[in-house]
């Protein structure tokens, strides 16, 4: 028993307070001194009320089970603990006296509380997105399908060199609205992933607007946990990105990684100085007369949304090579979708 009590009770992290019928104190492990501040050596023996004035312990007199966190004030601090109490029983079923289990959850607390702001801080941009997303569709698509119907008509009623202008304006509007759209209603989220091979995703993202442009897959045995319509939507505007800077013609290189969980896109183009790369996933900077500078925002959204991030640097030929990190454990998309 002695053996038992130094090696368990005494080692244990959580105070224990044993009490008897009448409310004394029988035994007291090492852990309650640090957490109630009081001398093991001098208190057993002494009353419950005696020893804790009503405060916390002897609240519990008339209690012989039960659960409770409560707010004390040690050292000019305040502390959480969570009281646990137990009855104990002889072998006929009498009532004995009782266990308390103190365990210090102050840092467990704090921690709920500041999860509570964080997921009603979350809950708020939530809703401010959804409304916004709302603006975007309704009161900004409609009028511009609209105007787009209505040039329709003027373009055969006249030729005008201006005509072309202004429907290549509503086509540009037309992929801001759609990148708006995608980055607040998607924005850091991601729906179920699976293993994904790179060139069934490279395969899928070619279309007949890529028909002059080469692309080399280095690996097509390599695969990803991903969400496969996420992840093909980031190839698509890294491939977009290459023929709006390098051309249609454009070569493009896929493969893994060496060093982390992830692939890399590169291409043979001009490149992007390193004196901006730092700039072009902010939202709204294009360094093209036609791009809607949201495109490389949303390829480092999929990619947080993954568990990872995108970088860029030179390739092999001098133009631009992003290396996109892919965490094995990404965000699920029932969770909040922005920090």
């Amino acid at each position: 028993m002695p053996i038992a009590r130094d090696t368990i009770i005494d080692e244990m992290h959580d105070g224990i307070i044993v009490l008897d019928s009448d409310n004394y104190i029988v035994d007291i492990n090492s852990a309650t001194e640090s957490l109630l501040g009081i001398d093991p050596e001098v208190v057993v023996g002494l009353s419950a009320t005696e020893v804790f004035n009503s405060c916390y312990v002897d609240r519990y007199r008339d209690v012989y089970e039960g659960s409770e966190n409560i707010v004390v004030d040690i050292d000019g601090k305040q502390r959480v603990l969570n009281l646990r109490i137990s009855p104990l029983q002889s072998h006929t079923g009498e009532r004995r006296g009782r266990v308390v289990i103190i365990r210090d959850t102050t840092i467990e607390e704090e921690q709920r509380r500041r999860l509570k702001q964080q997921n009603d801080q979350l809950k708020r941009q939530n809703d401010h997105l959804e409304q916004f997303a709302s603006i975007v569709s309704h009161d900004l698509q409609g009028p511009l399908s609209i105007a787009q119907g209505y040039l329709g008509l003027v373009h055969d009623e006249c030729e005008s060199e201006h005509v072309d202008r202004i429907s290549t304006a509503h086509d540009e509007m037309e992929a801001l609205i759609d990148d708006l759209l995608t980055l607040a209603r998607e924005g850091q989220m991601v729906g179920e992933t699976e293993v994904v091979p790179l060139d069934t995703v490279v395969n899928a993202t070619l279309s007949a607007d890529h028909d002059e442009m080469t692309v080399e897959i280095e690996s097509e045995t390599y695969t990803v946990k991903a969400d496969p319509g996420r992840l093909q939507q980031l190839f698509e505007n890294l491939f977009k990105n290459a023929v709006e800077h390098a051309g249609p013609d454009v070569t493009i290189r896929v493969g893994p990684l060496e060093e982390e969980t992830g692939f890399y896109i590169e291409d043979d183009g001009p490149g992007i100085p390193p004196s901006v790369r730092e700039h072009v996933f902010e939202s709204g900077y294009t360094r093209s007369s036609s791009g809607t500078g949201l495109g490389l925002a949303i390829v480092k959204s999929i990619a947080n949304a993954h568990g990872g991030d995108v970088s860029v640097t030179d390739s092999e030929n001098g133009g631009a090579r992003f290396e996109i990190v892919i965490d094995d454990e990404p965000s699920r998309a029932s969770e909040s979708f922005h920090e």
